[in-house]
């Protein structure tokens, strides 16, 4: 056979080889398009999809390295060897890229909507991953199987959530246990996996075996607990460093959930993915990803969160407002709307009230509509008094709108109508005390307990960050846990016995007692400092959280509070009061507010340093500042403790302003609005801080 005749078979043989295996590319495509979920075509519009691979182009191409070769059979075969794969390779490549951004974007929505609290979360979980579950070509029966089996993933998952956020685990370690469970979850609801591959027979228990030995394997648990210990000690370090940043930022410990729980669905991914291909495990690799998706779904924790601001929980008291029918007076709550401001619904808001504004008086509105369901006209008017006094102080002294917002949802909260009748009236009751303690702080109090540490914090506190304050005492009331503003740690657990309220604590103004508001304040702050805390004042070892201030009734006459070492095989009583210096009410307030503070004045201050510490932190916008007196010395010491020859012991107040032009200091004492009303000399005051003569 003549040599161009060869040629031209071997070029014909060459075309149809390569063309064919450009068809099968180009079918593995069309598949490939098939397949692909709904949300990841809707995400790809967005930013266009890869040019598809046809047989037309193909030809075209390979005409055009044909001509370059010029006749030449080596080249010839190198130009049509070299055109095929690079145009498959270009494609797969293109669909590679494609598929990671997908589905990158895709995990962002589902990470965002899974960290959203309340209904909303629920609902947006189940509709993201429903909506991620759904495949092209398919028919109506198979798209709505699978829609729900996506949903019911979403919701399980949500459900994990807030199970593992009820734990005493830090925030690194629920996102750990929230990874293993997206691993769980997902391969216990996906039909393949009860399916044998190699007899195509159905295998219910075989299959949820594989599905449990697949998510804990040995190589995924190691990951997990290395992105664990790694959240925790980027928590912790951070945390440590600069508490204020921390708080102004945003809430780390959802964020750092957000981290860890991204880390572990990153590596366990890599993993997987290394381990189907090559068997060989990639420890960088695997790293990168982890770090990638870890940063992925932290933001998507803080943009959840963010969205979770806006919801409020009205419409729980809704819906019990239409359940119990004619229990709910409309002409009374219509009345008393015309009496008394309940703040403007945002539509009626002039255009330029400023959005921090707008949420505040939105806020307002919502949480006098709770009162109305379950409160008579006097108490709202009462209430809307308060709120008004409140909200001009905090206007006066520059507090953010925003925070009283907050504190006004927290509130909110509490008021639940489709609670007992018993708490309903409880947690309203509690709701005014944390409103009028707010608007009026000086009717604070320490009653009979040894508390006073907490009470000036309690003070001061109510001052300055009001919306702080109520969060604490509303978040306590609710779930008997606290979340520092911070995110150090775990959640600071207070027993249900202390949660109690105390005898006189529902009308404490008549005298001088202990509000109920006050009781969850100051034993929340104490427990603040001692589950923190690792070691006792003997500096013996203990775990985490083993330090407790109680509230204990020993008997029906005799109820007192105390701080118990739980370490041992038995409870250790260590002493009746919370054992605090003036000094840990700023580490105590910088795991409240966020913001690292410095207002505490030791003892024995001379009537000359103290001058110069006043005016100075006066004019820095410090006050109040928190120091020690003795209540050994007058004025502190009443004439009835001096007849009875009692001694007094160290107290805590807070100095609220200073007059430099006649020395005369003004403080609040926990005693009692009534003590100190007309303030002190500074010299009285300067006495009072050493220990008294024998």
């Amino acid at each position: 056979m003549p040599e161009r005749d060869v040629l031209q078979q071997t070029s014909k043989h060459k075309d149809d080889s390569a063309l064919l295996n450009l068809e099968v590319q180009i079918a593995e495509h069309k598949e490939h398009d098939r397949q692909e979920s709904v949300l990841g075509q809707l995400l790809r519009a967005l930013w266009g999809r890869p040019e598809q691979l046809t047989v037309e182009s193909a030809q075209r191409y390979m005409d055009l390295a044909k001509k370059q070769a010029h006749r030449n059979s080596g080249r010839l075969r190198a130009a049509i060897a070299d055109a095929s794969s690079f145009l498959i390779e270009a494609d797969r490549q293109s669909l590679t890229m494609s598929d990671e951004a997908a589905e990158s974007a895709a995990g962002f929505i589902k990470s965002t909507a899974l960290f959203i609290p309340g209904k909303s979360g629920f609902l947006l979980s189940g509709a993201a991953w429903g909506v991620d579950e759904l495949r092209g070509g398919q028919s109506l029966d198979a798209a709505a199987a699978q829609m729900f089996l996506g949903a019911v993933k979403g919701s399980l998952l949500k459900a994990s959530s807030l199970s593992l956020g009820k734990t005493s685990l830090s925030a690194s370690w629920q996102g750990i246990g929230l990874g293993i469970s997206s691993r769980f979850i997902d391969g216990a609801l996906s039909p393949c996996s009860y399916t044998d591959v190699r007899t195509g027979k159905s295998d219910f228990l075989g299959g949820l075996a594989s599905v449990w030995r697949t998510s804990v394997d040995r190589e995924k648990i190691a990951s997990d607990l290395f992105a664990g210990i790694t959240g925790q000690a980027i928590a912790g370090g951070a945390c440590r460093l600069a508490p204020g940043l921390i708080a102004k930022v945003s809430s780390l410990s959802g964020v750092m959930t957000g981290v860890s729980f991204g880390m572990s669905c990153g590596a366990a991914a890599e993993i997987t993915n290394e381990q189907s291909s090559s068997g060989q495990l990639d420890v960088m690799r695997i790293c990168q990803h982890a770090a990638v998706q870890g940063l992925q779904d932290g933001l998507s924790a803080r943009l959840g969160r963010a969205f979770g601001l806006s919801e409020t929980s009205l419409a729980g008291s809704v819906h019990a407002s239409r359940a119990r029918g004619s229990e709910a007076s409309p002409s009374s709550i219509e009345s008393a709307k015309e009496k008394f401001d309940f703040g403007a619904p945002e539509v009626f808001l002039p255009k330029d009230v400023a959005p921090a504004e707008r949420r505040l008086q939105r806020a307002r509105g919502q949480l006098m509509q709770a009162f109305g369901q379950v409160s008579d006209l006097k108490t709202i008017g009462g209430t809307a008094e308060w709120m008004t006094a409140l909200e001009k102080r905090a206007a006066e002294q520059g507090v953010a709108a925003r925070s009283l917002a907050c504190g006004y949802r927290e509130i909110a909260t509490l008021l639940d109508t489709r609670q007992s009748p018993e708490q309903l009236k409880l947690n309203a009751v509690l709701c005014q005390q944390i409103l009028k303690q707010a608007a009026y702080p000086y009717l604070i109090n320490q009653g009979d307990y040894k508390t006073c540490q907490v009470a000036a914090l309690e003070f001061r506190t109510y001052l300055r960050n009001p919306g702080q304050a109520m969060h604490l005492v509303a978040e306590v009331a609710r779930t008997g846990n606290y979340r520092c503003a911070d995110g150090d740690g775990s959640p600071i657990v207070i027993d249900r016995q202390s949660l109690l309220p105390l005898p006189l604590s529902e009308d404490p103004y008549k005298g001088e007692y202990r509000s109920y508001a006050s009781q969850i304040f100051q034993l929340t702050a104490a427990n603040v400092f001692w589950q923190r805390m690792n070691r006792t004042e003997d500096y013996k070892w203990v775990p985490r959280g083993a330090i407790r201030y109680e509230h204990w009734a020993a008997g029906p006459d005799l109820c007192y509070e105390r701080l118990v070492d739980y370490s041992g095989s038995r409870p250790h009583k260590i002493d009746t009061s919370p054992c605090l210096s003036v000094q840990n009410l700023e580490e105590i307030n910088a795991h409240i507010t966020g913001r690292l503070e410095y207002f505490a004045l030791g003892r024995e201050q001379t009537e000359q340093s103290l001058r110069a510490i006043l005016l100075e932190r006066q004019r820095a916008g410090v006050l109040p500042l928190v120091m020690s007196v003795h209540s050994g010395n007058p004025p502190f010491q009443t004439a009835q403790a001096a007849a009875a020859g009692r001694k007094g012991a160290w107290h805590a107040i807070a100095i609220t302003h200073f007059e430099s032009g006649r020395d005369h200091v003004f403080v609040f004492n926990p005693w009692g609005w009534t003590r100190q009303r007309d303030g002190l000399s500074l010299k009285d005051l300067s006495r009072a801080t050493y220990s008294p003569k024998v």
